[in-house]
């Protein structure tokens, strides 16, 4: 009897299919070797999809850094935050060329973490308008940046515990 198999698993963005046709049954040996090979580009999929740990420092700087020359009414300064912030994100998107599937939660998590940095920026220039106090745009710049790098490394700790996972499940 001819049994013909199919497997289709993605890597990356590409999605990769094999065709086998046999004369004989597929064996439980063979059956296992190509769920391991499959698992085994799972993982090392994943492995290329975890972000480095410069992407999370240069994160929390860029957007330190935007929320400090928007607090401070550097109107002049605007577009170099604003021009880094995609080009880093695709350039660690472009070195990596896989991305883990996120959630719907994260959506919520970007709608909370925008207005966090708006009310950031709304007290920078409250305070620096008011009560001349300069040091007020820094400072939430500061905060800016060290929220944007718990959540950036708190992503990246997630990505390595799937990682780690999945040759456990």
């Amino acid at each position: 009897m001819e049994s013909i198999v199919y497997i289709t698993f993605h890597v990356g963005n590409k999605q990769v299919t094999m065709m086998q046709v046999n004369e004989e049954k597929i064996k439980a040996e063979e059956a296992q070797q190509a769920l391991n090979s499959i698992e085994s580009l799972q993982r090392s999929g994943m492995q290329r999809a975890i972000t480095p740990h410069w992407y999370s420092i240069t994160l929390a700087i860029i957007v330190g850094v935007l929320v400090f020359v928007i607090a401070a009414a550097l109107r002049n300064f605007y577009v170099i935050p604003i021009l880094a912030l995609p080009l880093i994100i695709s350039l660690n998107y472009r070195q990596a060329d896989a991305s883990m599937r996120t959630l719907p939660t994260n959506k919520v998590a970007l709608f909370v973490f925008v207005t966090i940095m708006l009310i950031l920026i709304s007290v920078g220039r409250i305070l620096d308008e008011i009560y001349h106090a300069s040091w007020a745009p820094i400072l939430v710049g500061l905060i800016a940046g060290v929220i944007a790098y718990l959540l950036a490394a708190y992503e990246r700790k997630n990505q390595l515990n799937k990682a780690n996972n999945l040759g456990e499940e």
